[in-house]
């Protein structure tokens, strides 16, 4: 299949964040690439926009979930 054009620029924005040394968007990143990794895997193929979307949007709302119940 081909690739993502969504996971280029998360590529990217790893080796931008490395150069520039901003440690939490470098995690953040990072956390990200794992988590389409993680589902390319599981899935056994390669993700495509869409689902690379799904994987980004799944980890937000489990963020937001995560911060309301410290709120």
């Amino acid at each position: 299949m081909a690739e993502s054009s969504l996971k280029d620029p998360l590529g990217n924005a790893v080796k931008t964040a490395m150069r520039e040394k901003e440690k939490a968007r470098l995690v953040t990143l990072r956390m990200a690439q794992a988590a389409i990794k993680q589902n390319e895997i599981d899935e056994r193929r390669e993700l495509g926009d869409e689902d690379v979307l799904k994987v980004l949007d799944n980890m937000l709302n489990q963020r937001r979930g995560a911060a309301s119940q410290y709120d």
